[in-house]
């Protein structure tokens, strides 16, 4: 598992290419980064934690995306279908972006990419959630660890990852996702890098090898 260490960045770096991957940590955004759609659709949320975040990763998001298409933050154009995976208009540069509680995480890539996180100290009944949601041998196999919180959250940042990768959203099932050898989701191989940092866990997906190139603080 790869020992995240992210950077802060004074200014974008030049946008990934080939099979490089960029990932972000969200910490910091100005609310004036965003659409007015975005500023009015975070106004109409009540909880402020949640609203804190939907600012962060939406603001945030644009600002890393202006940065790699060099253009304004208000000319950023981002799709984003009701059941499928945001993207850019221009579809150059791919993107994805994972929140738990507080905590934001984007990857971009040329390519298709997904990316899922989680805090550690979640507290969840990993075995119960285990036998609902994976596969029988996954299950048995975080059934039988010494450590089944740990287990299951690896395990789920993979599939999840996997599932963002497809943009096929909810429509692609976690149990569709085998963790077990080669990852494979619907039985085409996926290339998976799980990483860590500060109470963190999580993963990078593709359909290719790739490489991340740089570990980036906003």
């Amino acid at each position: 598992m790869t020992e995240a260490n992210f950077v802060k960045a004074g200014k974008s770096p030049i946008r990934p290419s080939g099979n490089t991957v960029h990932v972000w940590r969200i910490r910091s955004a100005e609310p004036s980064w965003m659409s007015e759609a975005e500023a009015a659709a975070a106004a109409r949320i009540p909880a402020a934690p949640v609203q804190s975040t939907f600012v962060k990763s939406r603001a945030g998001l644009r600002r890393i995306l202006a940065g790699y298409l060099g253009c304004d933050l208000h000319d950023v154009e981002v799709e984003r279908p009701l059941n499928g995976k945001p993207r850019l208009m221009d579809g150059e540069l791919f993107f994805n972006v994972s929140h738990s509680g507080s905590e934001i995480c984007a990857a971009f890539s040329a390519a298709e990419i997904g990316i899922d996180i989680e805090r550690s100290d979640r507290r969840v009944d990993a075995i119960a959630l285990a036998h609902r949601y994976f596969l029988p041998e996954e299950a048995s196999r975080i059934s039988a660890s010494g450590n089944p919180l740990a287990d299951f959250l690896q395990t789920w940042v993979v599939k999840e990852a996997a599932v963002k990768l497809s943009g096929e959203g909810l429509a692609t099932a976690i149990g569709a996702v085998q963790t077990l050898g080669t990852v494979r989701l619907q039985g085409r191989p996926i290339v998976c890098e799980r990483f860590r940092y500060e109470g963190v866990v999580g993963c990078i997906a593709a359909f290719e090898d790739f490489e991340v190139k740089g570990w980036f603080d906003l």
